[in-house]
């Protein structure tokens, strides 16, 4: 009798670029970014397993950076670089061609909780229950902070519609 074998997914392009976005929105310094991505790439290659969908390698890559960052980032005593390292041009821009700016500027600014789980749902368009996965919360933890989320995002495109009108004029 033959046994199914499993599969082994390594990391892929795709994985990379939402590791490295998160890990920036994370950190909200390039230099801490790439510190954070290489030490999740490394620790990932060393304890790889194999795993049978991309999706689970995506879920497994993404709980191990939040675990590394909530672990050695979040301290500001721990840091392992500077603001100098923005001076010095090292990391991309955030999302420099995509239309969610805007989003990702007021998300940037929320609370820590409700940060995290808008990352990844809204801006990343993981599912509720991949990021309850990720950060080992309850789906309905993950549920309570995307909405508190999204009425702050909410209440902030408002306020910019307010100060900044716009003119529909009928021809």
């Amino acid at each position: 009798m033959r046994t199914k074998k499993r599969t082994c997914h390594s990391i892929e392009g795709r994985d990379l670029n939402l590791l490295w976005r998160f890990s920036l929105r994370l950190t909200k310094k390039p230099g801490d970014a790439e510190a954070l991505l290489s030490q999740c790439c490394q620790r990932f290659i060393e304890r790889h397993r194999s795993y049978p969908n991309r999706r689970q390698v995506r879920c497994a890559l993404l709980r191990l950076l939040y675990r590394i960052w909530s672990e050695q980032f979040r301290s500001p005593s721990l840091r392992l670089h500077t603001d100098s390292d923005i001076a010095t041009g090292r990391g991309l821009k955030i999302d420099e061609h995509s239309h969610n700016e805007r989003l990702v500027s007021i998300i940037q600014n929320l609370p820590e909780a409700q940060r995290l789980v808008a990352l990844l749902v809204l801006v990343e368009e993981l599912s509720n229950v991949e990021t309850a996965e990720i950060l080992n919360l309850s789906l309905a933890t993950v549920s309570s902070r995307l909405v508190g989320a999204r009425i702050a995002i909410g209440q902030q495109y408002l306020s910019a519609c307010r100060r900044y009108p716009t003119y529909n004029t009928v021809a």
